[in-house]
């Protein structure tokens, strides 16, 4: 059954190996992650973007202010005014496919620090049995996970957000830990 969770799905343009979480409940969880771009606990979202450079297209996983400062990058949108970052914001916000086309170098550095394919992201989420952890994160309406570096936070965030559930960080003395922030304005 669980082998299930990771048949390819091709959405134009999107491309994802989702786990049956319909379009309307991503892009609400992208919404509410996005709303956390000013946060000191920003959000984890998935968007896909082609590289104009490359013309290549990969789906990926960031924090929400890394998508903002990437679209500022983008749009030439050099002041970081209220107004220039409400911009950036409102141009993210109306992606509902969130899919992007990048061409600036810095904005794609942005938007993709971390090397990783949808192929290890399969047997990251076969190895860390992402639909069972998704499934005990909605029974008890939490979850906390302890990631052991920077590209394990990225891979749980990524495989939960396709998952339907939203991920954010906290950093402190004791280590990393990703938390589930589906429920906390509820």
């Amino acid at each position: 059954m669980k082998h299930l969770l990771f048949i390819l799905i091709i959405l134009s343009p999107m491309i994802s190996f989702g786990q049956n979480i319909g379009d309307n409940v991503l892009y609400e969880n992208y919404k509410k992650a996005l709303n956390t771009c000013n946060s000191t606990a920003p959000s984890f979202l998935v968007i896909t973007y082609k590289d104009l450079n490359q013309n290549t297209i990969k789906e990926v996983c960031l924090e929400s202010p890394d998508l903002i400062s990437a679209l500022m990058r983008e749009l030439k949108l050099t002041d970081y005014t209220g107004e220039q970052i409400q911009t950036a914001f409102d141009f993210a916000l109306n992606k509902k496919d969130r899919y992007f086309e990048f061409s600036n170098p810095k904005a794609i550095e942005r938007v993709n620090p971390h090397q990783y394919s949808l192929e290890d992201l399969k047997k990251f989420s076969i190895e860390k049995d992402i639909a069972k952890i998704a499934k005990k994160f909605n029974k008890e309406k939490k979850g906390k996970i302890y990631p052991e570096n920077e590209l394990e936070t990225i891979k749980y965030a990524h495989t939960l957000f396709n998952a339907g559930l939203i991920m954010g960080t906290n950093n402190c003395m004791g280590g990393m830990t990703i938390f589930c922030t589906n429920w906390s304005n509820e």
